[in-house]
């Protein structure tokens, strides 16, 4: 079970720090093209491709990682995650709206309130 400001300070968290790599990236990759040439660009282009392609995979399964857990603590199947992916965009803003559920001050069948550990 994850709290609402836990799910949405860390969705936020994961978020700036992979634009903040891909911005840091992409300056790497201007100032090789000006001081070091097109072949050096080309190299830093395709690593800035890979780690991108690498942070969005790794961001959004923290992410949904997340999001199951917060269905979980509003007491509903993480599968309603799903919802963002079949019906888009209704489904995300659907997701969005149950992921702002508020938590279930008792335990339930995912376990204990995130505050009684």
């Amino acid at each position: 079970r994850l709290s609402r400001p836990g799910f949405w300070l860390g969705t936020l968290g994961t978020m700036v720090g992979y634009v903040t790599v891909l911005v840091a990236l992409t300056v790497l990759t201007v100032l090789a093209a000006l001081m070091l040439g097109s072949t050096a660009a080309s190299v830093m282009a395709v690593v800035t491709f890979g780690v991108g392609v690498l942070g969005a995979l790794g961001g959004s399964l923290a992410v949904l990682s997340g999001a199951v857990r917060r269905l979980h603590d509003s007491g509903l199947p993480g599968a309603l995650v799903l919802l963002s992916f079949l019906v888009p965009p209704f489904g995300w803003i659907a997701t969005a709206v149950l992921l702002s559920r508020s938590s279930q001050q008792s335990s339930n069948r995912y376990g204990h309130h995130p505050d009684a550990r």
